[in-house]
């Protein structure tokens, strides 16, 4: 399973910063999340996680 969200930043450099606090931690919860309760689901809760992405949302 691949997740992949698309978004823009807005407010030139505040933006960037924003996204660096809270954004990017956010995505993580929110599809490290979902990633868990598939697995859960489905019943592959001991299938590997893939390895997060540097920079990758």
């Amino acid at each position: 399973m691949e997740d992949r969200a698309y978004y823009a930043l807005r407010f030139g450099w505040l933006g960037r910063l924003v996204h660096r606090w809270s954004v990017v931690g956010a995505l993580r919860r929110i599809f490290g999340f979902r990633g868990d309760a598939v697995r859960l689901r489905f019943g592959v809760a001991s299938a590997p996680l893939a390895p997060r992405r540097r920079g990758a949302a």
